[in-house]
């Protein structure tokens, strides 16, 4: 079943007090490689939250507050897929935080109930280039790598062995896609990586702040393992994610 004791609020001081002293879905494939920023602005924005609005890329705001303007329609709609007449068995979830490993966090946009199990959601509002004219993911090679992360990552918190991501266009349909946890790529993987990356971040919380970022700036991934990472995904997306025919 799902770990959901402890979960905070969607949005407020709390909740953004504890991304900044967590490691969430969201930063997992940035310190991969293959996420919304590189490893080095990660680290800079966790060491200092000012720091964190300075790199702020204006686009990627933009898209991402339109996202959270239309999420609660897409919702709205995977439930209506999902569930139809079924009466609807599920919540949004706060932030929740992972059972062993307090200094990982995540805040899926639905969670699933079943009799025996809890299913995972992540809600993608398409929006680029503009909500016209964005489409959903039209097949299993369009959904980023970067979204597969995240939701392997909540899959991990919630111990879920079943997630779903569900990419929704305003005006061109929407798409939903299955992901199976694939616990050997976070235990092999994912989670030596990250684990590094969080140790490399406290210790640098205990220099100078300005000190700090100066290191923080030199921060590079190795010579070929954004590579490895591609394909350390790619044999994972093989057989843990499928267009879902509901």
């Amino acid at each position: 079943m799902t770990h959901v004791d402890g979960a905070i609020l969607r949005s407020g001081h709390d909740w953004i007090t504890k991304r900044y002293n967590c490691i969430t879905g969201t930063d997992v494939a940035s310190i991969l490689g293959v996420g919304y920023d590189s490893p080095k602005i990660v680290l800079r924005t966790k060491i200092s939250m000012s720091d964190s609005k300075r790199n702020a890329n204006p686009y990627t705001v933009k898209l991402m507050s339109l996202g959270q303007l239309f999420e609660s329609e897409a919702l709205e709609t995977f439930k209506q897929q999902h569930f139809g007449d079924v009466p609807e068995t599920g919540f949004v979830p706060g932030m929740i935080t992972h059972h062993t490993l307090p200094w990982i966090t995540g805040t899926p946009d639905y969670i699933i109930t079943r009799p025996d199990r809890t299913e995972v959601t992540e809600i993608k509002v398409r929006c680029y280039p503009d909500m016209e004219s964005a489409m959903p993911f039209m097949t299993a090679d369009d959904v980023p790598d970067k979204f597969f992360l995240q939701v392997q990552t909540y899959l991990e918190i919630t111990r879920s062995e079943l997630g779903y991501l569900f990419s929704w266009s305003a005006k061109n349909g929407y798409s939903t896609y299955e992901i199976r946890r694939d616990k050997k790529l976070w235990d092999k993987f994912i989670l030596p990586r990250i684990s590094d990356f969080y140790k490399v971040l406290c210790k640098l919380r205990s220099y100078p702040i300005d000190r700090a970022l100066d290191i923080a700036s030199t921060y590079r991934l190795e010579r070929g393992f954004k590579a490895m990472v591609k394909a350390r995904i790619n044999e994972s997306r093989k057989t843990n994610l499928t267009k879902a025919s509901l």
